[in-house]
Parts: C-alpha cells; structure tokens; sequence
C-alpha cells in the first residue's frame, strides 16, 4: 500500500520537474517579452538552462515531495473513494507547493515576478499531474 502511494507522488512530482520549467519559460516570454529572461538561443544554452531548473527544482522541494508521499500512504489508508482520494491529493499538493515557495514570496516585496509565475508553473502540474495519474 505504501508503494501504490510512492509511485504516485514520484510521478506527479517528476512530472511538475520535467513540465513547469517550459510552462514557466512560456509564461514569461509572453508575459514581459522584451524583459524576459528567455530569449531564443541556441539548443545547447536552453537544453542547459532546462536541466539546471530540473536539478534547482529538484533540491528545493525534495522534502515537500517527501511530505506528499507521507500525504499519499495516509490518504491511501483513509480514503476510500477514488475520486475522493484524487482531489485530496491535488489539494494536498497544491498547498504544499505553495508552502515550498513561501520563502520567496517573504524575500520578495511584492506578489510579481519570478516567484509568482514559477510557482504558478510547479502548482498546474501538481494539481493536474494529481488528477491525471492513477492513484489505486
């Protein structure tokens, strides 16, 4: 049973590593075009750039994943419907990632930016990663 709930939570969490990254890149090329920190370069700088949001991505919220899991073997325990059982899980994982990216925000002064457009990349994939993945 525990391991139903840790197949789960590694493949919402790696799916918001892999996708968030471009989604963020996306937001804010269109967002703030000519302030934007993405430009098109070449394959090689943005194949890097893409691998070191993965591996940044990965260290800060290694604890928060372990917490989600944690979250899944009890929701896993205690929940019997499925359906259920997802939406707690999505919301579980939404708060938790927002609760990862809490720091930035007290760093930063206002709502705007960076922390605001990366969380809300980290946040889509959860809370669809949650509801697309088989949990059972």
């Amino acid at each position: 049973m525990k391991y139903y709930a840790l197949s789960y939570t590694f493949k919402v969490w790696l799916t918001s590593l892999l996708v968030a990254p471009p989604i963020y890149l996306v937001i804010d090329y269109y967002s703030y075009p000519k302030q934007s920190n993405f430009s098109l370069p070449d394959l090689g700088s943005l194949l890097q750039g893409y691998f070191g949001f993965i591996m940044v991505g990965a260290v800060l919220s290694f604890i928060t994943w372990l917490v989600f899991w944690g979250v899944g073997v009890i929701a896993y325990r205690n929940t019997t419907n499925y359906a259920h059982r997802k939406l707690i899980m999505s919301l579980i994982g939404g708060i938790l990632t927002v609760l990862t990216f809490l720091p930035f925000f007290l760093l930063d002064d206002s709502f705007s930016g960076f922390p605001t457009a990366i969380m809300f990349s980290y946040f889509f994939c959860i809370v669809i990663g949650g509801l697309i993945y088989r949990f059972d």
